[in-house]
């Protein structure tokens, strides 16, 4: 916490202010604890908030970090220790700018929290920022702007089949790399911050996603690559649920992301993938019915549907578990606790809330 005081003043018979003179040096210290430490480095700026105006924003610069580490003690003023977490407590000052724009308050104590800590974007993680744009819009454009297109058509009759798929696989592994390097060194900027309230149901939309996505890749499925020629056969398994169950799978992962993530590097690279998934599973529709032709690909189309269940709930499909398999499923739950378990050792981030 940081008090100001000042002198009361009275002028032109209005009404009496208190009034602060030149700030210089006054100080705040704010304790991150481990959810909230990797946020922070030496020379990392911050924002401050007026308490009872929170409309009232003033920048803080990095002064020092205090030399102890010390215990987490209730807010309720209880001296118990909570053992488990530690805190480490930084020094800020009031930025130059902000002297002008400290109010002058009627009769009120000024009082500031801090509430957002941050990396200051240098010349060099604005560059990475950049990078992390072109490259989200390098593999957005290769998947919906040329292999659902009629682009793909032209560069096929020139190149061949098996030209077009090694140059693509080649591109598409150059996008991913390029979106995964730039999304790992980009720095933290927050946008809404990251939502502890979400984990909850992110935790419970991961089960479907991670059905969808390993259940989607083990089962024998006419939109899956080179698989066109399946498009004769019946629905049968999660085909039947969704006739893109991978892509639909990938999007929900990349939308609970998108939404718990609340930083403008995660927000680029998550809308990648749920743009990429979820406008995919309609540009490879049209891919299929345009090669296979609505006589082959209607009737298929007819008993499936995109979203999932959508088809079944219409009564044209039926739900049946046991054409899944049951190794399908073990693996598809086997992942989805791997993945829970080993996120925060990992990724070095809780799924759990606080």
């Amino acid at each position: 916490m940081c008090k100001l005081s000042g002198r009361a003043e009275r002028r032109g018979g209005g009404p009496e202010r208190l009034v602060f003179g030149p700030i210089v040096a006054l100080v705040e210290r704010g304790a991150e604890d481990e959810t909230e430490i990797w946020r922070v480095c030496a020379g990392h700026t911050a924002l401050t908030r007026l308490r009872g105006n929170p409309e009232i924003l003033a920048p803080l610069s990095f002064v020092r970090f205090e030399p102890y580490v010390l215990p987490k003690r209730s807010l309720t003023a209880d001296t118990t220790e909570q053992v488990g977490t530690r805190l480490l407590r930084a020094t800020h000052e009031f930025a130059r700018r902000s002297e002008q724009g400290v109010p002058r308050l009627r009769r009120a104590k000024l009082s500031t929290k801090l509430t957002a800590a941050y990396h200051r974007p240098s010349h060099s993680g604005e560059c990475i920022v950049l990078s992390l744009i072109l490259a989200t819009l390098f593999f957005i454009g290769i998947h919906l702007g040329i292999a659902g297109t009629q682009m793909r058509d032209r560069v096929i009759a020139i190149s061949g089949e098996n030209g077009y798929r090694a140059g693509f696989a080649i591109a598409t592994l150059i996008g991913l790399g390029w979106l995964v390097a730039a999304y790992n060194r980009a720095p933290y900027l927050v946008t809404w911050g990251m939502l502890e309230w979400w984990k909850p149901i992110a935790i419970i939309l991961m089960l479907p996603a991670a059905l969808l996505v390993v259940i989607g890749l083990t089962t024998p499925n006419p939109t899956a690559v080179a698989q066109e020629g399946r498009v004769g056969q019946p629905a049968q398994g999660i085909v039947r649920v969704t006739r893109h169950p991978f892509l639909t799978g990938v999007g929900l992962w990349a939308l609970v992301h998108l939404i718990g993530n609340g930083d403008l590097a995660s927000f680029f690279f998550f809308a990648t993938w749920t743009i990429v998934a979820l406008a995919g599973t309609v540009s490879i529709d049209a891919k299929r019915r345009r090669l296979l032709g609505a006589a082959a690909w209607e009737p298929f189309a007819g008993q499936t549907s995109i979203v999932p269940f959508a088809a079944i709930a219409a009564g044209r499909n039926r739900f049946n578990p046991r054409e899944i398999g049951l190794w399908r499923w073990a693996i598809a739950v086997l992942a989805y606790l791997l993945m829970l378990g080993g996120h925060a050792p990992i990724l070095g981030v809780s799924p759990f809330p606080v």
